[in-house]
């Protein structure tokens, strides 16, 4: 039922998107990308980022939801909600020879419904880099991450 009534309207919402991210995308490379907290890439910016923020959202009208395998015994099967969010920050700053970063990347997913799943991950990174002579650098990383569902 809802897949014949929004049809109709998701796919010219696409095209718009994929239009819109392609002009966007060459708006920027002609232009350039002004320098400060959303342009994660400009290597001139020392500092804080933003590289990353997304949430979504998703309606089970039938079938099972995600990490639901089968219908507890005697239940009748309800529509569910699910939704989620991702952000992805870092910290970066660089010297003639030297290169330190910082990152840290978090999410969250849940799901109404039978099964109540529920995830939370996250993960920190760290980098530093330094220039010892014209073809030979030194470079130590660490990373560390966590992840729970329940």
């Amino acid at each position: 039922m809802f897949g014949e009534l929004l049809g109709p309207v998701i796919k010219p919402c696409l095209w718009l998107l994929i239009a819109w991210g392609g002009t966007t995308l060459l708006a920027d490379q002609q232009f350039g990308q002004p320098p400060g907290l959303l342009s994660p890439l400009s290597p001139e910016n020392d500092g804080w980022h933003l590289y990353n923020f997304s949430a979504d959202t998703t309606f089970y009208s039938v079938g099972l939801p995600y990490g639901v395998e089968s219908l507890p015994p005697g239940t009748v099967f309800q529509p569910a909600w699910g939704s989620g969010a991702e952000a992805a920050i870092g910290w970066t700053e660089q010297r003639e020879r030297t290169v330190a970063e910082l990152s840290y990347d978090a999410s969250y997913a849940t799901e109404t419904g039978f099964s109540g799943f529920q995830a939370w991950n996250q993960s920190l990174g760290g980098l530093w880099q330094r220039v010892l002579r014209a073809r030979w650098s030194f470079t130590a990383s660490v990373n560390a991450g966590i992840a729970t569902r329940n």
